[in-house]
């Protein structure tokens, strides 16, 4: 399939639950394989596929039940096979009750799929129907590592954002320079040889 947004797919009750089954119970074999069967199929990319499954009952996804369970490797994985132009909007969908995946895998102590999802680019600070933060979900089911790991990410993102509007360089623009003034003098210093 061509690059791009990628098309919702109608797939049956029966395939989305199929998908979101695999997925639960982290079949990561098996779900590839059948999601490659699927892409066959209804001649769609495993991304239009992911997009497409959300449980009409709850409004869970594949994301959810990963952030949920702790299967931060099936996560990436899957993540992984998203539309770059999506990826972050899917992976930030709110089920019925508001919440997203950070939320599941925030109140469940799951720091690497917590981790995996912010280095998807999802936002941390997304509140559910509640007004709850995923920090606030870690706190309150005492799972201190998350906690931290979402205050680490957030303060990041906030001093990014600060930096970015009083005109100072960010750090991936400060590497950028050091790694330009590291390349300049090894230049100069091999001239002067």
């Amino acid at each position: 399939m061509a690059s791009g947004k990628a098309a919702r797919v109608q797939l049956s009750d029966d395939e989305v639950d199929d998908i979101l089954y695999l997925t639960r119970t982290n079949e990561s074999t098996e779900l590839q394989q059948y999601l490659g069967q699927l892409s066959q199929q209804h001649n769609c990319s495993i991304a239009a596929l992911l997009e497409s499954s959300v449980d009409e009952d709850n409004g869970n996804t594949p994301f959810h039940y990963c952030a949920a369970n702790g299967c931060a490797d099936l996560l990436r994985t899957l993540s992984s096979q998203l539309d770059p132009s999506t990826k972050t909007e899917v992976l930030s969908r709110k089920n019925e009750a508001g919440n997203t995946a950070l939320h599941w895998a925030s109140v469940n102590g799951h720091v690497e799929a917590v981790k995996a999802l912010i280095d998807s680019g999802v936002d941390v600070w997304v509140k559910n129907a509640a007004g709850h933060l995923p920090v606030f979900e870690a706190e309150r089911a005492e799972k201190d590592e998350v906690v931290a790991t979402l205050l680490i990410a957030g303060g990041k993102e906030d001093e990014e954002k600060s930096r970015a509007q009083e005109g100072e360089a960010t750090e991936e623009e400060k590497a950028e320079v050091d790694v330009e003034a590291a390349t300049s003098q090894m230049g100069e210093s091999s001239l002067e040889k």
